[in-house]
């Protein structure tokens, strides 16, 4: 009978982790190749269509590291369609779900697992991520794999696990430069452990081994990180968000309880989901720090321990880097994706504890936010939010005439335009980001020698020419035929290039 029961709850667990992993899919891979690509992912397939050793080439020149293009240049055996791309991120998504409750169950119970891997389930801001051709969401996975292995690695012998913590540190470094947060964090953490003395021998030499692992893995990259640094990387942040305010945390709290739909929600909804979420992750805080008294397991790791650890994991990067913000703007929703996990293991710790001291209740508001989470989710897929550059573009193909050209400004969305036009339309990327009315005026002199007809397609509010000096060149040198304003993309404009403009 005692067999038979264990076999039982055994199954149960297996099914509702596959329940679980499959409403992760379905959030997932719904919809994936209905929206268009926008210019970040268009630019992730333009570096992985290259050779392994070009695509470092080209990431050495940006501000992101190779491994993501790596890993989607293999992937491109699927296909180059939109739901193929995308389909890299989702799988990851999914993957992470599983780990995040497997990272639970190993550090409190089944309970607070299924709970945290649910929440992270339907994260309209992890759907979000899941189903864009980029990088964010294989950060998130690294960080739970590396806050798992520090877990397995901190008591034991052997250095299997600290080897196995090194490599994801340095694949994590690979993928993403905020990933070094996490090292942060977890260093926080190694410190607090030091300040209880609960650190071994064995776990600080492990540790401190694991460090001196990674960092000599990534070592070959370092200076290419430091050029980057000095060259500006980044810039779009100064210019687009520039120094975080106290808003900006706000925002991030928000984006994690119910992601980028807080506009498409009624108000009374989403205010009530701020105050569950906060008085969940206050009841999270409380159900932690008063076990105290906790015996002291044979890992050394009390629930206070436990919960300092994904406090620390949570809270520490982001308020590091909007200190960091300050001086040199880094600040994005998306770069601190990473630290969705422990939110939603802090929210499932509240939860599980009030599902057992009133389980009606706790079961009604962690009801209600999975729903909000679902809604915001539909939303989400049923909304368009991203700019069209399919649509924008079949329609230039119908409209352009032999001897036209097109000139996307900024010139680097001749990447969305491209993988959508291919050779149907002549594109040019040669217009620079405008800094004198003489390099516009060189620029379109020579653009104009070959083309009879020019369509601009300008980002009005890019950074990049906040004067409008093409548009005032075109306007002032040639005719304008037609205009027209692309949600998302900007405006296009048609000017006829006549022979006694040229």
């Amino acid at each position: 009978m005692l067999r038979r029961t264990h076999s039982t709850h055994k199954y149960a667990t297996w099914l509702l982790l596959a329940g679980i992993l499959l409403l992760a899919g379905f959030l997932r891979f719904y919809g994936l190749g209905a929206e268009s690509l926008w210019l970040d992912e268009a630019t992730s397939l333009v570096v992985a269509d290259n050779a392994p050793a070009q695509v470092v080439a080209i990431t050495a020149e940006d501000i992101h590291p190779p491994l993501y293009y790596l890993i989607l240049r293999a992937w491109l055996v699927f296909g180059r369609t939109e739901a193929a791309l995308r389909s890299l991120s989702a799988v990851i998504g999914v993957l992470s779900v599983a780990a995040l409750y497997g990272l639970g169950r190993a550090l409190w119970n089944l309970k607070v697992g299924a709970i945290a891997a649910l929440f992270l389930a339907v994260s309209p801001l992890h759907i979000w991520y899941s189903q864009e051709t980029r990088m964010y969401a294989l950060v998130l996975l690294w960080s739970i794999f590396a806050s798992a292995l520090l877990y397995r690695a901190w008591g034991r012998s052997g250095w299997g696990h600290w080897a196995g913590y090194a490599l994801i540190i340095a694949l994590g470094m690979y993928t993403h430069y905020f990933f070094g947060f996490v090292v942060l964090a977890h260093a926080l953490f190694v410190g607090y452990m030091l300040l209880r003395k609960c650190v071994s021998r064995s776990d600080l030499l492990g540790w401190a081994g694991a460090q001196m692992a990674w960092v000599l893995a990534f070592a070959p990259w370092i200076p290419t990180v430091i050029r980057q640094l000095r060259g500006g990387g980044g810039a779009w942040v100064t210019h687009a968000v520039g120094h975080p305010t106290l808003q900006v945390l706000w925002d991030t709290y928000i984006g994690f309880a119910i992601g980028p739909v807080r506009e498409m929600l009624p108000l009374w909804a989403r205010r009530g989901s701020y105050v569950i979420y906060l008085l969940v992750l206050a009841g999270a805080i409380w159900t932690i720090f008063r076990s105290r008294s906790e015996e002291q397991p044979a890992r050394r790791w009390t629930s206070v321990d436990r919960g300092m650890f994904c406090l620390i994991w949570c809270i520490a990067p982001i308020g590091i880097a909007w200190i960091a913000s300050q001086v040199k703007p880094m600040y994005a929703l998306r770069y601190m994706l990473p630290f969705l996990p422990p939110f939603c293991l802090l929210v499932a710790v509240g939860l599980s504890e009030l599902m057992r001291r009133k389980r009606a209740i706790g079961l009604l508001l962690a009801g209600a936010l999975i729903a909000l989470n679902l809604a915001g989710a539909w939303m989400l897929a049923s909304t368009p939010q991203k700019p069209d550059w399919r649509g924008m573009t079949a329609n230039l193909i119908e409209q352009a005439g032999e001897g036209d050209v097109f000139v996307p400004e900024p010139f680097w969305n001749a990447k969305p335009l491209r993988y959508y036009a291919g050779d149907a339309i002549s594109i040019s990327d040669v217009a620079p980001l405008p800094a004198t009315a003489d390099e516009v005026a060189s620029a379109m002199a020579d653009l104009a020698e070959d083309a009879d007809r020019l369509w601009l397609i300008e980002d009005v509010a890019h950074y990049g020419d906040p004067d409008r000096l093409l548009a005032g060149h075109l306007n002032a040198h040639y005719s304008l035929i037609q205009t027209e304003t692309v949600d998302g993309i900007g405006e296009v404009a048609l000017y006829q290039l006549d022979d006694e403009a040229k």
